[in-house]
Formats: C-alpha cells, sequence, structure tokens
C-alpha cells in the first residue's frame, strides 16, 4: 500500500491485523518508530505491534543468542542496520517455530533495504503466509528502501484522511504533488508561517504561539505538540524547558498540568495531534530537506504554525548555523 501522508494506512494496517487475528492467524506488526510503536501496541488487540529493532532484540535472546549493543554511538549505527537483523535471522533458524502466518509493516520506507530477507525469514509459509507493507516514499528520511524482490501487489491510497485542506494543501506544495483530500474534509484555517532571525525570537515566537493557543483560544493543551527541526539538544526551544505557564516535556515523560510536548520530528512521525507547531526550521542549512518538513508539518489534523529562521545571503552568518557547526 503506497500513500502520501495522512491516507490512513496505519488505520488500514492495524484493521487488517485485527482481520487476520480473527481468522485464527498468528499475526506481528513492525514500525520503525519507537513512540509510534508504543502507541500501536496499546490499541493492539490479539498481536503485539513493535518496532523492527525490538523484534531482534526479543527473537534473538528467545534464542539464547547475545544481544550486546555498543556503548559508542559510531558502533550502535552499525549494529541496529547490519548485525540486528543478522541476528534475528540466526534466531529465525534456531526458532523456526518463531515464525508468523502474517507479517504488516507500517512506514516501510523506513525499512533498510537488506532488512527485508530477515522479515520475509518472519513467514511461517512463503506460499500461504501473509505480508503487508504500508509505506510513503515522500516520508523517507532515513534512506530506506523496499525491496523488488518481495514480490507485492502494489495497491494505491489517494485521499487525505487527516488533514484540513489547508494543511493539505501546504505539506502538499512542500514536494509539489497533488492535494487530494475528501469532499467532506474541512477547509481550516490557513497554516500560520513566521520568519524569525535568532533562536531568542524562536523561542519567543512559540511562546506567543502557546499563549494565543491555551489563554486566549482556551484549547487543552494536551491537544497540542511542539515539533522541532532540530536534534533537542541543538533546539533553543527545547533548551527553554518552560514557555511561559507551559512546562515542555518529552513524549516518555509523564505529563503534568498544564504541560506541552515537545519531540524531534523524526520521533514523532507516523502519530498525530490537533495542532502541531513546528519550530527551528533552518532553510539555509545543508541538513534541511523538504521531506522532513513535510513528515512534521503533516502531524497536525486541524491547526498548523510552521516557524523558520530568515534565509539570508550570508548565511554561515546566521545563529542557526553557528549553532549547528558548534
Amino acid at each position: 500500500f503506497r500513500s502520501g501522508a495522512g491516507t490512513g494506512k496505519t488505520i488500514l494496517a492495524m484493521e487488517k491485523a485485527r482481520r487476520l487475528v480473527e481468522e485464527g492467524k498468528s499475526v506481528r506488526f513492525l514500525c520503525f518508530n519507537k513512540p509510534l510503536a508504543e502507541s500501536l501496541n496499546e490499541a493492539a488487540d490479539g498481536f503485539v505491534a513493535t518496532t523492527f529493532h525490538e523484534l531482534c532484540r526479543e527473537l534473538a535472546l528467545e534464542a539464547g543468542l547475545d544481544f550486546d549493543v555498543p556503548a559508542k554511538p559510531a558502533g550502535q549505527q552499525v549494529f541496529w542496520n547490519d548485525q540486528a537483523p543478522e541476528l534475528l535471522l540466526e534466531a529465525l533458524e534456531r526458532k523456526p517455530e518463531a515464525r508468523y502466518d502474517a507479517v504488516i509493516v507500517d512506514e516501510g520506507q523506513d525499512f533498510k533495504l537488506h532488512w527485508w530477507a530477515a522479515i520475509e525469514e518472519l513467514l511461517a509459509s512463503r506460499e500461504a503466509s501473509h505480508l503487508y507493507v504500508f509505506h510513503d516514499p515522500n516520508q523517507d528520511i532515513y534512506s530506506g528502501e523496499l525491496s523488488t524482490e518481495l514480490g507485492l501487489t502494489p495497491f494505491l491510497l489517494k485521499l487525505n484522511c487527516r488533514n484540513t485542506v489547508r494543511i493539505a494543501e501546504y505539506c502538499s506544495g512542500l514536494l509539489e504533488l497533488s492535494a487530494d483530500t475528501r469532499k467532506t474534509a474541512p477547509e481550516g484555517i490557513p497554516v500560520k508561517e513566521l520568519t524569525v532571525a535568532d533562536r531568542t525570537q524562536m523561542v519567543e515566537a512559540v511562546r506567543k504561539l502557546l499563549h494565543h493557543y491555551v489563554n486566549e483560544e482556551g484549547i487543552s493543551p494536551d491537544r497540542i505538540v511542539i515539533l522541532t527541526g532540530r536534534s533537542l539538544k541543538r533546539s533553543p526551544v527545547y533548551k527553554a524547558r518552560e514557555l511561559g505557564n507551559h512546562k515542555l516535556l518529552r513524549l516518555d515523560s509523564k505529563r503534568q498540568p498544564n504541560s506541552i510536548i515537545i519531540e524531534t520530528l523524526h520521533r514523532f512521525k507516523g502519530l498525530e495531534s490537533d495542532i502541531a507547531i513546528v519550530c527551528d526550521i533552518d532553510r539555509s542549512s545543508e541538513s534541511f530537506d523538504p521531506k522532513k518538513l513535510y513528515v512534521a508539518a503533516s502531524r497536525a489534523r486541524l491547526v498548523l504554525a510552521v516557524i523558520e529562521y530568515e534565509v539570508t545571503e550570508d548565511a554561515t552568518a546566521k545563529p542557526a548555523d553557528a549553532e549547528a557547526a558548534a
């Protein structure tokens, strides 16, 4: 199933998993993003939803294999990319009964090409088992690739069922795509696009938006998420920790009264919120990718605000780039 953001891939994937369970099939649901997996597993009925790497760990340990993640970041990347899938294959050789009648993969564009061999090995039968992959190439921000050797039958989902028309048009415009929305989709309010000169103004812009949404519009804080286009350690908004009387907390933190969730666009991938404030966007940065902004912006169901640094002729002089080079 190939489709854009907001077309209902995850809803369809979960429903397919439920129906297969009702037919008496053993089902495993996989994705790449841990917060998404945790959210889906809470709603899973009769099957387990985890990340691909959590499955690698689970079956490796069940098979009596060592699953030692290196302490250094460079070694970790090699381990997760290459060694973890190899351990999964070895675990399945030792425990063939651990295979499934059906495997469903959500956000398949995040999966590396060589991981698909291990995923195929998860199937109890090449002839009778089922493999469903839901993916959006426009959200490929991890250099993933879908294997053509899987023999999948393509199916295209066209209609955006999540966003308002205004948000869908903004997101599609980022990648020069067409915005196909339902006839009954609400028009919504225009996307608020703001530019700031430096990090101090970035923080203040987010604070003012929160004040407007919560204090003036009366919107509950739990309907709002702040998504940063930078790592948290480089985000001036996250470093503020508090904006007005709102404490900024990550997804896995215990919610507090009046707190607001702040996350990287990477960790919030696959999730959604009524209101999204996308901040720390720097188009002059070498790391800027319109696909990342597309991922972040498409998380908003009803209201979207995007705050970017001004693009100057001398981009190297910008405070945001100075921070990135630090």
